[in-house]
């Protein structure tokens, strides 16, 4: 069986990799492979609440009837993103994003107990029409109850 790759102390230092010799006798990619693991479990420990290097904001939401909730308040010269949700209804409903203004989605129908779940995700699934505007949750009929990611940037 023909042999890895194999790289010296010099190539992975300059990568911020250290070789463990005693273990593997070089620069193997086993070794790399274990460090690797290591520097990427700290980064993702490390930043467990950021995106590519933004702050995420986690929102729970405890409506206690139907209404307007408002998720995340005006920020001078940012919007706000919707990054992901849990959301369900306490009775069957309509369910809306909304930036105070305009309305950012349709009035979603929801079953009583009934809900969706937008995973996480680097693209927004919608965002406030203009800076400067709150995201909120509007509900008809039913109260939401779950959490929202959201970010807000310029």
């Amino acid at each position: 069986m023909p042999a890895g790759p194999s790289w010296n102390d010099d190539e992975l230092s300059g990568l911020g990799f250290t070789t463990d010799a005693a273990a593997t006798g070089d620069g193997s990619l086993i070794a790399i492979t274990k460090q690797l693991r290591v520097l990427l479990t700290a980064a993702l420990t490390a930043n467990a609440a950021t995106s590519f290097g933004k702050t995420i904001t986690f929102v729970s939401v405890a409506q206690g009837a139907a209404g307007t909730t408002a998720l995340a308040a005006a920020s001078v010269g940012n919007n706000h993103k919707l990054m992901g949700a849990i959301l369900t209804m306490s009775a069957a409903g309509t369910l809306q994003f909304t930036d105070g203004t305009a309305n950012l989605s349709g009035a979603m129908d929801i079953a009583a107990n009934g809900g969706f779940v937008l995973p996480t995700s680097i693209m927004p699934y919608t965002q406030t029409a203009a800076t400067n505007r709150p995201l909120n949750l509007v509900t008809v009929t039913g109260a939401a109850k779950g959490m929202v990611a959201i970010l807000t940037e310029a």
